[in-house]
């Protein structure tokens, strides 16, 4: 690849845009998850692979017929872009928490 003089190449500008560079991130990335997140994969493999409705598997894994639906739209998206951190669960923690007032006395 020639470049022309005055341009400056570096590999974080070539990396991104190389193809198949998503592909060898997800790759890497899949076998890193946690075990929620493999639950949510395994229950889209057996949906799409196995040909399972999901009130079949919501019978085996004993959850709601509602949470396999949503777990296999959240999986579809995440294969859809090639990324599987969104798979993972998200922080359940409330944004903002209440301060504790405290009340001191004035003396006079």
């Amino acid at each position: 690849m020639a470049v022309a003089s005055g341009v400056q190449m570096s590999s974080t500008h070539i990396l991104p845009f190389m193809p198949g560079m998503k592909t060898v991130y997800s790759v890497s990335y899949r076998n890193n998850l946690s075990d929620k997140a493999k639950l949510k994969l395994h229950c889209y493999e057996l949906h799409k692979n196995e040909n399972m409705k999901p009130s079949q598997i919501a019978k085996v894994l004993n959850k709601h017929r509602s949470t396999i639906y949503r777990w296999i739209n959240q999986t579809k998206k995440a294969l859809q872009i090639r990324r599987y951190q969104y798979l993972e669960p998200k922080s359940r923690s409330p944004n903002s928490t209440p301060r504790e007032k405290v009340i001191t006395p004035e003396y006079e």
